[in-house]
């Protein structure tokens, strides 16, 4: 019978934390996947400003099987892209964080049987502890910004996304 390694004495990969995190991520979607018709990741993304790490992880996380990518946490609005057929909403901004006054989205998606049929982003306004539905003008300037910071996707003038 072989002996056991001590985990004291074995040498382990040197992964970054975001490869650990992608790496965890994809196992627990592989496993989901099995069960489910249709997997919603919600990734807590720390950046305030989209760096390297965000479209690599959501990369490998499409490549898993998310059929969409949620990102959270940065207080801020960032943009929209595809990975391969997996949306990616990389953040949606303060929904309801604090009394400051902030350009937010809510998002609706659309199911049809295990296939997503469309997304919507509704612009909104976070603004003394409460967070309402922008339209008109307001709602187009949040539009058109979120439309600058995405590239390979395209949204109508009701917030709908389509890739090019």
């Amino acid at each position: 019978m072989k002996k056991r390694t001590k985990l004291k004495d074995r040498t382990l990969p040197n992964y970054t934390k975001g490869e650990e995190i992608a790496n965890m991520v994809t196992h627990i979607i592989g496993g989901v996947i099995g069960i489910v018709a249709l997997v919603l990741c919600v990734v807590f993304a720390a950046k305030d400003e989209l760096d390297w790490a965000q479209p690599y992880q959501a990369k490998l996380i499409a490549e898993a099987g998310a059929d969409l990518i949620v990102g959270c946490h940065p207080h801020c609005l960032q943009g929209i892209d595809y990975m391969g057929d997996t949306p990616v909403i990389y953040s949606l901004g303060n929904f309801w964080f604090n009394s400051k006054e902030a350009d937010t989205a809510l998002l609706k998606v659309t199911v049809q049987g295990d296939a997503l049929e469309n997304i919507q982003m509704i612009p909104a306004l976070q603004k003394d502890c409460s967070t309402n539905a922008l339209d008109g003008a307001e709602g187009e300037r949040v539009i058109n910004y979120l439309q600058s910071l995405s590239e390979n996707i395209t949204i109508d003038a009701e917030g709908y996304i389509s890739s090019y």
